[in-house]
């Protein structure tokens, strides 16, 4: 473990917080000695629970404290290298994006799903007055409203057949 790069990794971040070491320690549920103890090298493989406690309060990245503090290199293993050096923080954030992504796909479908049973109810009624309108030559219904009502079902299912804009989704970092 290279003990003055994680040292130094973690205090400048605290000093950037402007949290004490005793108030860092505190707020992830350790005594200040164990904290020194810890960033200083005196405890070989730190709990990674401790690890993950200290990379959330101060927006570190959970994959370069691990490879820091002895662990190796977490992200890597799975294949993952573009979350490789993200915060927590980073992460979270990222969850989020996806998450209202998701529900805006979601939104754009049912828009799309909502829009084609409107125009079906509408052709389907065309239809309908259509077949009154042949069997029945005094029909209030017209050839010029039949023509209206097709138009205008034509002209609602324009939407299904855009594209979801893709730019929407997140950008890999």
């Amino acid at each position: 473990m290279a003990i003055s790069d994680f040292k130094e990794m973690v205090e400048n971040a605290r000093k950037l917080k402007g949290y004490s070491q005793r108030e860092l320690a505190k707020m992830i549920g350790m005594s200040q000695s164990t904290y020194n103890d810890t960033i200083n090298g005196k405890i070989k493989k730190p709990d990674i629970d401790i690890l993950k406690k200290i990379a959330e309060e101060l927006d570190l990245s959970l994959d370069l404290m691990l490879k820091e503090s002895g662990y190796g290199e977490s992200f890597s293993i799975y294949g993952i290298d573009k979350y490789k050096n993200k915060s927590t923080k980073d992460l979270k954030n990222l969850i989020d994006e996806y998450k209202k992504s998701e529900l805006d796909l979601l939104e754009f479908d049912h828009q799309k799903r909502n829009t084609t049973r409107k125009a079906r109810q509408k052709m389907f009624m065309t239809i309908e007055h259509m077949k009154i309108m042949k069997d029945n030559e005094d029909s209030l219904y017209t050839i010029d409203k039949a023509i209206d009502d097709v138009q205008s079902a034509f002209d609602q299912l324009e939407m299904v057949e855009e594209k979801y804009d893709y730019n929407k989704l997140p950008k890999d970092n």
